[in-house]
């Protein structure tokens, strides 16, 4: 503990040090020298001096850095950090922001030119590049749709769309809910479901607690994550934590009731185990 305590005290005072000293170089960014472009990197904490690797190919009579992102041109390509941007006109680009830029043809997300895989396309499928940008409720659209990553949402109606849980996992508008996923490792597409009333449709929070769960309810319908709790009272119903819920009459794994669980007994353990009076669960199955 001793040990943990004075690395971040040397991690604090490194770091005030740094941006007293008015230290461009601490974190990464570009480095333009007559022979090339340099791409840095450095952490005081791990390296007394920064990392440096030179662009191929990258012109530093013409080099710019992009505002607000890590990107850069020059007269013949567009970078994000140090991966070239195929798609991206040098003479148009500007940077909207850290996660996307644009030219007069498309909008791109950053994310995807950061990995090894040239097949990976950040460009923005179907926005408009004219309109596209970030609106006061930190979504980024171009009027006629919504867009996560690089991925549109296919909003129904973009005047009623808004997020409805702290990190934005979840946003409605009149007639749909909307979800993006966060399992596995391969990004997709947000998808959409119907809901029952728009108003009065929310995330509930797990327990007393401020962790916000996959369960959702309006006024008519309780719902886990894309699926209709069919049985579920509505003006009853809880979260008890990410899987289980329960209301007057029954206890919930996900939307499945469980039917043999001890109402009155039942208690949530972890994440994917519980237990009553009778039995002890693992997910929605009886294993004690």
């Amino acid at each position: 503990m001793k040990k943990r305590k004075s690395l971040f005290k040397y991690m604090f005072f490194t770091c005030i040090i740094l941006q007293l000293l008015g230290c461009e170089d601490y974190g990464e960014g570009y480095r333009i020298k007559k022979d090339g472009v340099y791409r840095y990197s450095w952490n005081p904490v791990v390296s007394s001096e920064p990392r440096e690797w030179l662009i191929k190919g990258a012109d530093p009579k013409t080099f710019q850095i992009c505002d607000k992102s890590d990107c850069g041109k020059d007269k013949n390509h567009v970078y994000y950090k140090d991966n070239i941007i195929f798609d991206a006109d040098p003479k148009t680009f500007e940077s909207i922001d850290w996660l996307y830029g644009k030219d007069s043809k498309h909008v791109f997300y950053y994310e995807a030119y950061a990995r090894s895989d040239s097949l990976i396309s950040g460009i923005v499928s179907g926005a408009n590049p004219d309109s596209f940008h970030k609106n006061k409720d930190d979504n980024y659209t171009d009027g006629k749709d919504v867009y996560y990553k690089n991925f549109p949402f296919h909003v129904y109606d973009i005047k009623t769309f808004v997020r409805v849980d702290h990190f934005g996992f979840v946003r409605k508008d009149k007639k749909y809910y909307y979800l993006i996923s966060l399992s596995g490792l391969k990004d997709t597409a947000p998808m959409r479901y119907p809901l029952a009333d728009y108003k009065t449709f929310h995330v509930l929070k797990e327990g007393n607690s401020v962790l916000e769960s996959p369960y959702m309810a309006d006024k008519e319908k309780v719902y886990y994550d894309s699926l209709v709790v069919e049985e579920a009272d509505v003006k009853s119903f809880v979260a008890l934590n990410y899987n289980y819920g329960k209301d007057r009459h029954r206890i919930y794994y996900n939307h499945k009731p469980l039917v043999k669980a001890d109402f009155k007994t039942f208690r949530v353990d972890c994440l994917d185990s519980a237990h009553d009076a009778k039995h002890v669960y693992k997910r929605d199955r009886i294993v004690k």
